[in-house]
């Protein structure tokens, strides 16, 4: 494994001590008296309005990619973020956005309709999963190549679901893979999620929200500061679940 590599969840000790960053993190947000989950900001879609943040710092609310309409899951977004239509944030010097060419960290909402057997090798849509935390677990647990933690039970905004990592292997080209892409599932036939970096690590938040499975999603490139990792870790902790108007 790449010593540039971050890994939230292992080893333990690793959580514990990274959560309290967080948690320290969170803290400062909440001293400043965050808006109430009342007075939130909706993403809308790339067409719509393609950056609505502007990287002014406050409270916005996502709707999930993929199928089923779950609640919009609202968050305390820090100064310096964009949003990329509905569902997902990033900072505005990050990744393929250009600035000073940092690496790509983001936060992403979903639901999962299936997952790929096989990320790389790919034919057709993902078989389909059932809809519990657990079906997803099992699926992400069994999918060839990618490297899974153990989960750990979480609650966020007032629901319960695990949080779990998946890496790509180091030692995998991308390239090969089917259209240059690492699939790890998709949200609806045919919109998959996928990952282009094979040392790209990321943390999933999986939920039962209102009765629907939802997943928070954070990325991150190598070489991404551990400060950043922190501000992403916060930034999902601080979520509430608001229903749509």
């Amino acid at each position: 494994m790449s010593s540039r590599r971050h890994s939230w969840l292992a080893p333990a000790v690793g959580l514990l001590v990274l959560s309290g960053c967080a948690d320290d993190v969170k803290a400062r947000a909440e001293d400043s008296t965050p808006p109430d989950v009342a007075e939130y900001v909706v993403l809308l879609d790339d067409d719509s309005d393609p950056d609505q943040v502007q990287g002014a710092p406050g409270a916005y609310a996502f709707s999930a990619r993929g199928s089923g309409t779950p609640p919009l899951a609202v968050m305390d977004v820090p100064e310096g973020f964009s949003n990329f239509g509905f569902w997902m944030v990033w900072p505005l010097d990050s990744g393929s956005q250009g600035g000073d060419g940092s690496p790509l960290r983001a936060v992403q909402y979903w639901t999962v309709n299936g997952v790929y057997t096989d990320p790389c090798r790919r034919a057709g849509t993902a078989p389909e999963i059932g809809p519990g935390v657990d079906d997803l677990v099992t699926a992400l647990t069994a999918q060839r190549r990618t490297q899974v933690t153990e989960p750990v039970p979480v609650s966020l905004g007032g629901h319960e679901g695990v949080t779990l990592e998946l890496d790509v292997p180091d030692s995998l080209a991308l390239e090969r893979c089917t259209e240059g892409r690492y699939m790890f599932w998709e949200g609806s036939p045919g919109d998959a999620h996928h990952q282009t970096e094979s040392e790209a690590v990321e943390r999933l938040w999986v939920l039962n929200v209102a009765g629907q499975r939802v997943v928070l999603a954070a990325l991150v490139d190598p070489d991404v500061p551990k400060a950043d990792v922190e501000a992403l870790t916060a930034m999902v902790e601080s979520v509430r679940f608001a229903e749509r108007k």
